[in-house]
């Protein structure tokens, strides 16, 4: 995804990814997986179809690249570091299957998988924290707002890294990349606000963050 970036930036968000890596290794529920011996293939279906969707694609020139996440809608059926796995599996099969250089694939997990999943679990914390247990504050907020900004969030870190590692002139990055975002951010919120209805109303048990209990009993 992100072509041409000098080799010190490649090594030092490699370093930055492998500091990532342990602390998912570390702090992802990896007995869900045994405890619940079908959450594995819904995991696996999960990483084929984020993969399959992030091949939907369209770009101006290399490393310009816009298409869904689906990041919102991942971190809340399996939670922020499953969620991180799930994502970082996708991009490694990607890069098999369409022969990309694995040395810049953690820099694509770092701003397609990693800022995503910290936004839209960040928001989903203060959601649960601060707002009332509505159905509609977890779908809009959640799944909504939280597919919004990950996009958000996603396009300005690629834009920055390659502003800042001379790959492309600030002038050329807003107007082949920045001016498309609008396009991009809302349908994605949509996307993931569509999503999360369909799982609560027909799958909620795929929700790790979803409660029939918190949301629904009582209302």
């Amino acid at each position: 995804m992100l072509d041409g970036l000098p080799a010190g930036s490649l090594v030092f968000m490699g370093g930055v990814f492998a500091l990532s890596a342990g602390l998912v290794i570390r702090r992802a529920p990896w007995r869900r997986f045994i405890d619940e011996p079908a959450l594995i293939h819904l995991f696996i279906a999960t990483v084929l179809c984020l993969s399959a969707l992030w091949q939907l694609r369209a770009g101006t020139a290399p490393g310009l690249a816009l298409h869904f996440l689906g990041i919102s809608t991942l971190t809340l059926m399996f939670g922020w570091a499953l969620a991180l796995v799930a994502a970082a599996l996708a991009l490694l099969g990607s890069a098999l299957v369409w022969g990309a250089p694995l040395a810049s694939l953690p820099m694509d997990v770092l701003v397609v998988a990693v800022l995503p999943v910290a936004v839209c679990w960040w928001l989903y914390r203060l959601v649960m924290r601060y707002l009332p247990a509505h159905l509609f504050v977890y779908l809009y907020l959640c799944g909504f707002l939280g597919g919004l900004l990950s996009t958000v969030v996603s396009v300005f870190a690629v834009a920055g890294l390659l502003g800042l590692s001379g790959v492309y002139a600030p002038d050329r990055l807003m107007r082949d990349y920045l001016t498309y975002l609008p396009l991009l951010a809302f349908p994605e919120g949509l996307l993931n606000g569509m999503l999360l209805t369909a799982l609560v109303a027909l799958r909620p048990t795929w929700l790790a963050t979803y409660s029939d209990a918190r949301y629904l009993k009582g209302k």
